[in-house]
């Protein structure tokens, strides 16, 4: 089963699509029932104003909605354990066959490199 759908995606869906898919239909009874809440963004850089309305533009939203689509896909990524992703490069380095330089030195030597 896949993930929920958000309020923004179901209104985007009932706009490109016209009409609800069948599993859709109760997500959006329930997002119709739950109240939206407000959020006001208060010395917002120009220069973040800018990349985000330019960013909204390209993906064919408007700012609110480009926001908000940024905000759920950072929410919904995954967390990385760094140490455990730190780790399991070592380890693998690790794994590698070791490098015979002088080896390497007299293939090329030998014009076989």
């Amino acid at each position: 089963m896949g993930r929920a759908k958000t309020r923004g995606e179901l209104h985007d869906a009932l706009l490109t699509e016209g009409r609800p898919r069948a599993q859709d239909v109760g997500a959006i009874t329930v997002a119709l029932r739950c109240p939206m809440l407000n959020l006001t963004l208060k010395n917002v850089p120009p220069e973040l104003h800018a990349q985000l309305k330019a960013s909204a533009q390209a993906n064919r939203r408007s700012l609110n909605r480009e926001i908000l689509a940024r905000l759920e896909a950072e929410l919904d990524a995954p967390s990385v354990d760094v140490a455990a992703e730190l780790q399991a490069l070592k380890d693998f380095v690790a794994s590698l066959p070791r490098v015979d330089h002088d080896r390497v030195a007299r293939y090329r030597s030998s014009g076989r490199a």
